[in-house]
């Protein structure tokens, strides 16, 4: 799945780990694609349970969380 856009979705109350690299086959979520790189997942501790928007192309001021910024590289 690539994503590049906004991702709607309902989050509960946990952690999720984020994909920074572009590589997970499970995005926005990380499945430890990035091995072998410097890259991380971010790690997000949702506190409330929710409708959220994510950022599908990882360039986003707010990660997880999308910000628009996908809207300037077009």
């Amino acid at each position: 799945m690539n994503h590049h856009g906004p991702i709607r979705m309902e989050l509960e109350e946990k952690n999720y780990a984020f994909c920074t690299c572009g590589r997970s086959q499970a995005l926005p979520f990380c499945d430890g694609a990035h091995k072998g790189s410097e890259q991380r997942p971010l790690i997000h501790s949702c506190e409330r349970a929710g409708a959220v928007v994510v950022c599908g192309c990882r360039k986003s001021g707010n990660f997880p969380f999308c910000d628009g910024t996908h809207a300037k590289d077009v």
